[in-house]
């Protein structure tokens, strides 16, 4: 059971004030799989529903039917209307719950609407939607003094002085870098890598565990980063561990290939979002 309360302050609520709960299950931005709900204060409609062929689960309603498991409550109380809206897990079919969830929300009331996410004015968008993720107990997980640990042969220099680390290539050297210790991954959360970093190299950041090799980019077509010998830039990467449920990963920083390579990070740390 998936449930979702809303508070909406409205001075007047009439008949056609609806909420609509939309939701990417692929996380990828596909229109093709998005999923909506329209709810108004007795009824769920499955507005929309993934093109997912037959292999549907037993408690399921189809496209454009009112949502037979699943439930809404509605109260108003001084100018503050509240919905309690719980769905059965099967109704959303095909979400993963090894995915975080990518959403959006809108209230109508009266020719105006509230968004939170984005993404449904108009053509709806799954790839404007909103990310929402689980909520941290403990914010930062590693700092500068967890990032020193030689993650191949140790034929390069490595030396960690307060919050700055520096890697030299001496022995050309396919690759060097540093990993940090093992921390615990929690599906669903997301995580920012943050630092800044200088030299003559071009840096990739990996996330490594039993699950592979995950790759860490700012942009979706270069997973490098590119440093200045002179001049210090600032580093933020987003990880977001879907489909690989509860493990631990260390992340590794390196240069690949690059013989001559140099680099120096500062104010590493990676936080819980």
């Amino acid at each position: 059971m998936i449930e979702l309360s809303v508070e909406v302050t409205e001075k007047h609520h009439a008949a056609e004030c609806n909420i609509v709960w939309a939701i990417d299950t692929t996380g990828k931005g596909d229109d093709q799989k998005l999923l909506r709900f329209t709810c108004d204060s007795k009824n769920i409609i499955k507005s929309k529903a993934p093109d997912v062929g037959g292999d549907l689960p037993g408690n399921y309603s189809q496209e454009g039917e009112r949502v037979k498991y699943g439930s809404v409550s509605f109260k108003r109380s001084r100018g503050v209307s509240y919905y309690n809206i719980k769905i059965d897990n099967s109704e959303f079919f095909p979400l993963s719950t090894d995915l975080h969830l990518r959403m959006s929300l809108q209230v109508n009331n009266g020719g105006k609407s509230l968004d939170w996410g984005g993404g449904l004015r108009g053509v709806a968008d799954p790839a404007k939607f909103g990310d929402l993720f689980v909520r941290a107990t403990r914010r930062q997980l590693l700092n500068s003094s967890n990032l020193q640990y030689p993650g191949w042969k140790k034929d390069y220099e490595l030396t960690l002085k307060d919050t700055t680390l520096r890697i030299k290539n001496i022995n050309r050297s396919q690759c060097v870098g540093a990993n940090t210790n093992r921390f615990a991954l929690t599906p669903g959360m997301g995580y920012q890598i943050s630092f800044e970093g200088r030299g003559q190299a071009n840096l990739s950041v990996a996330a490594l565990g039993k699950f592979g090799r995950i790759n860490l980019s700012e942009t979706l077509l270069d997973s490098r980063i590119y440093l200045n010998k002179d001049k210090w830039r600032k580093v933020k990467l987003l990880f977001i561990p879907d489909n690989i449920g509860a493990q631990n990963a260390i992340l590794a920083v390196f240069a690949w290939n690059q013989p001559d390579a140099w680099f120096e990070i500062r104010n590493f740390t990676l936080r819980a979002l």
